[in-house]
């Protein structure tokens, strides 16, 4: 069950997604010529994940077949919006925020969303470092991750940041959503490759390219191996 107050998720879907409809309609158009067209770099800093979900669209193959490899951030020069996901990206936080601090050096000025499942102890660090959060709760979430929703946000009270959530509707826990906190909540199935194929050319949003992010390997005089994902 998910509420707001004590609302079931359905009503909470129906509510969050009526309200949506006649707006979001209108705006969806606005953000696929305004947004996506800006040019959207969606890069993947780890495959690693806690999950197996069946519809990860990291399993799909025709579009995950689209995507860049790339070995340092530098190759996302000239894209104006950025959006970190995994995997699991919290899975490794120190890792990912090195990762969002050397993008915004090469993308300056450009908003930083981060997609995430996993609460960590410091995510006021991660939520300082970027622009936004895309925030899911599985099906399989458990009554400790509600309880880390719920820290989370306690911990979004104040922020002026873009967050969105997406709630699986298979998910038996109580949830409660605090409304004003996020500027967009989903409630409704992942959609399948196909679907995707058949709502938008490849799959894609429009003006969105994947990146697969693999850093270098460096070997030091001891025989110690180093990964980095800065250029030079």
């Amino acid at each position: 069950m998910i509420s707001q107050t004590s609302r079931s998720a359905e009503n909470l879907g129906s509510r969050s997604l009526s309200r949506a409809t006649k707006k979001e309609k209108k705006e969806t158009r606005m953000d696929l010529t305004s947004e996506y067209e800006a040019k959207t770099a969606r890069v993947i800093v780890t495959f690693n994940c806690e999950r197996n979900c069946v519809y990860c669209c990291n399993k799909y193959g025709r579009i995950m077949s689209q995507a860049t490899r790339i070995s340092n951030v530098s190759s996302l020069r000239g894209f104006n919006t950025i959006c970190v996901t995994g995997g699991e990206p919290l899975l490794s936080p120190e890792k990912t925020l090195s990762i969002i601090r050397d993008i915004r050096e090469v993308c300056v000025g450009a908003p930083v969303y981060l997609y995430t499942a996993r609460f960590i102890e410091n995510m006021s660090e991660i939520l300082d470092a970027v622009d936004g959060m895309h925030f899911t709760l599985h099906d399989s979430t458990t009554a400790n991750e509600v309880d880390d929703f719920n820290r989370l946000q306690d911990m979004l009270r104040g922020r002026t940041g873009s967050y969105r959530l997406y709630i699986s509707p298979s998910i038996t826990l109580p949830v409660t959503v605090v409304p004003n906190l996020w500027k967009r909540v989903e409630v409704k199935p992942w959609m399948s490759e196909q679907q995707l194929l058949d709502l938008q050319p490849g799959g894609l949003p429009v003006g969105e390219s994947v990146f697969i992010l693999e850093p270098t390997e460096k070997r030091g005089s001891h025989g110690v191996v180093s990964r980095s994902w800065r250029s030079g």
